[in-house]
């Protein structure tokens, strides 16, 4: 499996995110013409750090990006989509999950053109050489 995967499957499996009404999940890109509310996330960076508990491990960051016509579902939607992450605690095989973080939330803005709010998550993986 890799990170990606993990990602979506971890939000997918989330019932009180999926419990959010039209709400879809996408890696990468979603499709042009998709409704919102909608959660996009992709790779954004891969680093390499000195750990001196686990040797040299690899970080990956993702972007997650919650869109919806409203400010007030678009900071719901991420607040799940944080505790999600945060709390995931399954194991990977050459990756830790439960050491995934989002380390930084921001609204990103307001699109009057296609009446969309903007959050943004920035999230580390850790990503153990095996």
């Amino acid at each position: 499996m890799t990170v990606g995967q993990a990602i979506y499957d971890i939000l997918i499996g989330n019932a009180p995110l999926m419990a959010t009404s039209g709400l879809s999940v996408w890696s990468g890109h979603a499709p042009t013409n998709t409704s919102n509310p909608l959660v996009v996330f992709g790779l954004t960076n891969t680093t390499y750090q000195y750990d001196k508990d686990d040797g040299k491990v690899q970080v990956q960051s993702y972007n997650i990006s919650i869109y919806s016509p409203t400010y007030l579902q678009c900071d719901a939607i991420s607040t799940l989509v944080e505790t999600a992450i945060n709390l995931h605690t399954e194991d990977y095989v050459g990756f830790d999950m439960s050491r995934a973080r989002i380390v930084n939330k921001y609204h990103s803005g307001f699109d009057p053109d296609s009446n969309t709010d903007v959050f943004t998550l920035d999230m580390e993986i850790r990503i153990f050489n095996d």
